[in-house]
């Protein structure tokens, strides 16, 4: 995998200016050509003795400017040596030029400077590009953004104000020794921020390591990247920023940057928000208690419906309820085979038949609705017939019973001496089956009588 190279603009903290005789380097003057800039800006100086500086942590470097026809000569040192001596005239504006490179440095911190050494004329600085530390067989990628707010990001609230206006909101300090704490995991951080003509120094250190004194001047006003640092083992880290001086610090966010071999993500890539955890571990609970909630519902709605049939099934009258009564067919208690003749009731027209006690009624319940009672004739031992059998050849059935005539009187419509006669004789298939209304037939439950 190739190296990885990082880009930085002129404007950015990173790079410092400096002029013996006090005079700032121009920064981007508003009457020049700027569309050939990368970012539309770039640093310049036409100051004897002014110099440019760059410290990073890499293995190469590349400065890129224009040439003009108002540059002229200017030197270039590495890690405080001289390695090239160059010039930057040229008849007519060329943008984007390689001014300088170095390629194969040892890996670790270096220095690149340039030198104005012709005086009255420019040298500039639009944009660099160095190759860090990075082990070719690594990528690099950037973290989730840390904004500047609080939780995110640790200071004195107090001595910190917001500045929403515009589109790139930002908090400001003008307290000497205000800091602020950033915690990332991860192998480096991207600081970033504003620079211009308000801001000043500042330092910014990660947990033990090297601090780093950078200068937020510029003369105009830029969001840009104030601080970059990485070749940090895996895990957690602090960066500590402090505004040294009288002038202020303006802060936007942080960018964690990570490294890994493309097949074992690092730590913290495959780390989850500890809010994502706690929504994951409410929204499970919610889940699971809703689903228990609904079993509930079912199984009352169910036991509910089953209750429900059961009462409709209890309402069913019985042969003993207090409505309705049977009694069943009641067979003479005799035993069979005994001959016995036809036997024609009595007629009743209006008393009981003779040599029958009142003892021998006794009444029953008729059929809902019918206005009447039935009354049932019980003999007594000595007058119980045995029913008669046809003795023609092959025939074992019974053709007649003798059983006592059974009267209907009506209770309070009609007297006895209304009640018709029974002038014909009781038959085999008189004797047949009571039959109940249809609901009897499934509950009617034999009642032992009193």
């Amino acid at each position: 995998m190739p190296l990885h190279n990082v880009t930085i603009d002129d404007a950015s903290a990173l790079i410092a200016y400096y002029n013996p005789n006090g005079i700032p380097w121009k920064d981007s003057p508003s009457n020049d050509t700027l569309e050939g800039y990368w970012d539309s800006t770039y640093h310049s100086s036409n100051q004897s003795g002014a110099w440019s500086t760059f410290r990073f942590e890499g293995t190469a470097v590349y400065l890129f400017a224009a040439t003009r026809w108002m540059h002229g000569r200017y030197d270039i040192l590495m890690d405080n040596q001289q390695v090239y001596q160059g010039n930057g005239h040229t008849s007519t504006s060329i943008f984007n030029q390689l001014v300088f490179n170095a390629t194969s440095l040892s890996p670790g911190w270096h220095n690149l400077t340039m030198l104005n050494t012709d005086p009255g004329l420019y040298i500039e600085v639009d944009y660099i590009v160095w190759t860090t530390v990075m082990s070719a067989n690594l990528t690099e990628r950037s973290g989730t953004p840390i904004p500047r707010t609080l939780g995110n990001m640790t200071y004195d609230a107090s001595v910190w104000d917001e500045n929403t206006l515009g589109s790139s909101p930002y908090m400001v300090t003008g307290t000497s020794g205000a800091t602020v704490n950033i915690t990332f995991q991860g192998n480096g951080i991207e600081l970033y921020g504003r620079t211009g003509p308000q801001y000043g120094m500042f330092s910014a250190r990660v947990d033990g390591y090297e601090s780093h004194e950078l200068n937020a001047y510029s003369g105009g006003v830029h969001n840009t990247l104030l601080f970059r640092q990485d070749n940090f083992t895996d895990g957690q880290h602090t960066l500590v920023v402090t505004n040294r001086g009288n002038a202020s610090l303006g802060i936007a966010s942080a960018i964690p940057i990570l490294w890994s071999n493309g097949q074992d993500p690092p730590a913290a890539s495959n780390r989850i928000h500890t809010g994502l955890i706690v929504g994951l571990a409410l929204g499970l609970a919610i889940g699971l208690t809703m689903l228990v909630l609904l079993w509930v519902w079912f199984v009352r709605r169910d036991r509910t419906y089953h209750g429900l049939y059961a009462d409709e099934r209890s309402k069913v009258p019985t042969a003993y309820g207090p409505e309705y009564e049977a009694t069943p067919f009641i067979y003479p208690l005799v035993h069979l085979g005994e001959q016995t003749s036809p036997h024609t009731p009595r007629e009743c027209t209006g008393q009981k038949a003779q040599g029958m006690r009142d003892s021998s009624y006794h009444a029953l319940p008729t059929s809902p609705g019918a206005g009447s009672t039935i009354f049932e004739y019980h003999p007594s031992p000595t007058s119980l017939a045995s029913p008669g059998f046809d003795h023609q050849p092959g025939s074992s059935r019974p053709y007649t019973y003798n059983v006592p005539p059974v009267h209907v009187v009506a209770a309070s419509a009609r007297s006895q001496a209304q009640a018709p006669e029974l002038t014909m004789p009781l038959r085999d298939s008189d004797a047949g089956p009571i039959v109940f209304p249809p609901a009897y037939s499934v509950t009617v439950v034999p009642r032992e009588r009193d």
